[in-house]
């Protein structure tokens, strides 16, 4: 029977996963967009070489914790994120 992880367990785990390392330059992974600078990058990725040692930087508690809370710009209209400017038309309006 598996072990059952106690929850501050797995939290533990998860921080300790995704607060060791950002991204430098935009990372690509197969033809899709994985991370953008800044974005936190799981620490496996970089230990099994999905993603490059050199396009990472290692950072500390307290520059993750401000890396997370960074307000990104809002992004252009009509991407995936928000509607675009124009509403198109319903089905059967004229």
């Amino acid at each position: 029977m598996p072990k059952v992880k106690a929850l501050e367990e797995y939290d533990a785990e998860q921080h300790g996963e995704w607060f060791t390392y950002v991204a430098k330059v935009p990372i690509d992974i197969g033809n899709a967009r994985a991370f953008n600078v800044g974005d936190a990058v799981p620490v496996h990725h970089v230990s099994n070489g999905i993603v490059q040692r050199e396009d990472v930087m290692h950072v500390d508690e307290t520059e993750a914790q401000q890396v997370a809370t960074v307000v990104r710009p809002e992004p252009p209209r009509g991407t995936l994120d928000q509607p675009p400017v124009q509403d198109a038309p319903k089905v059967g309006d004229k």
